[in-house]
């Protein structure tokens, strides 16, 4: 084996090992603290080595409820009297397919991570540290 060969073969395994950043599906097996099961991976990935995107966070707004009236009189009319009402309720969003649990004043955008959910990550950091960039959900 030529010198050039060797120094290719240190170089690729040195690559191979760094695993500076990888796509990986993992599975919630614990929501508090969170923690989440790599395939073919025996050991848990803890709380402390996943960092959270928008996408995998809980998010709600409040509903809104409010009315506004006009009362005015002109000459020769009779007063003239409007209400406008306008509300942000019965609102309902949806994922993949199912409806969001609405709380009473609330409307659920984004529900956060549960037990069972699937969601894609970036291993980055040689292995020390996991991106969750979304939930993954199978079509059918």
């Amino acid at each position: 084996m030529e010198l050039i060969e060797v120094i290719q073969s240190i170089m690729q395994r040195t690559i191979k090992d760094s695993d500076l950043a990888d796509l990986v599906i993992g599975t919630v097996s614990k929501v508090s603290p969170l923690q989440i099961t790599e395939e073919n991976v025996s050991d848990p990935i803890p709380a402390q080595a996943l960092l959270l995107t928008a996408s995998v966070v809980e998010k709600k707004i409040t509903t809104l409820r409010h009315r506004h009236s006009i009362s005015e009189s002109y000459p020769g009319w009779n007063t003239l009297e409007a209400a406008i009402e306008d509300a942000l309720v019965d609102v309902t969003c949806y994922e993949a397919g199912k409806a969001l649990a609405n709380e009473h004043g609330y409307v659920t955008l984004n529900r956060g991570l549960a037990v069972g959910d699937q969601v894609l990550m970036l291993r980055v950091s040689g292995g020390q540290r996991y991106i969750i960039l979304s939930r993954i959900f199978k079509g059918g």
